[in-house]
């Protein structure tokens, strides 16, 4: 245990608190997530995209790689923009993944709850101290109601809502703007 008393996301992944990842659907002790579907949605992009090859063609610069690989899970059509309906789906994702207890609210401790990261344990330490703090001074923004509680509904308004902020008159977002629409 941390003290945070989570031990990180790590924590979050099981019901019994040993990080195995048992009795959380689609999550592994790794913090790893199986996202149902997500494996074929992205296979038929793919196919439709590359006239039924299923696979991405040859000649694909670096940089484009890389953006496939970090924002894999967002960006279902890789098309390097992140849509409403791709960050509406990853932000409901990421609310599951954060309520441990499957209530459909997450208080404070689930909330600012923050994954340990490769590197020294000093780094992660300061890390950690700051990235909680950073997510408890945001919870009331997500608390509409001031219950402190936030439901389902009020996580994605206020995700909805930002997302447009970022968004503007355009139809979409770069993924690097959507990386400040999600508090994690």
């Amino acid at each position: 245990m941390s003290q945070f008393g989570l031990g990180g996301l790590s924590g979050l992944n099981s019901l019994n608190g040993d990080g195995s990842g048992a009795g959380v659907p689609g999550m592994t002790g790794d913090g790893v997530s199986n996202i149902p579907g997500l494996s074929e949605a992205i296979a038929k992009a793919l196919a439709q995209q590359n006239g039924g090859a299923g696979v991405a063609p040859s000649g694909i610069p670096e940089q484009v790689k890389v953006y496939r690989e970090q924002y894999h899970p967002v960006d279902i059509d890789q098309d390097g923009r992140i849509s409403a309906d791709e960050a509406a789906a990853y932000a409901s994702w990421m609310f599951r993944r954060r309520d441990i207890t499957g209530d459909n609210v997450l208080v404070a401790r689930e909330f600012a709850a923050v994954e340990k990261l490769p590197g020294s344990s000093d780094a992660n330490r300061q890390r950690l101290r700051t990235e909680s703090r950073r997510l408890e001074l945001l919870f009331p923004d997500f608390d509409a109601d001031g219950d402190k509680m936030i439901t389902k509904e009020e996580f994605m308004a206020q995700v909805h809502a930002t997302y447009n902020e970022k968004r503007g008159t355009a139809a979409d977002i770069d993924p690097f703007s959507f990386q400040t629409v999600l508090p994690f």
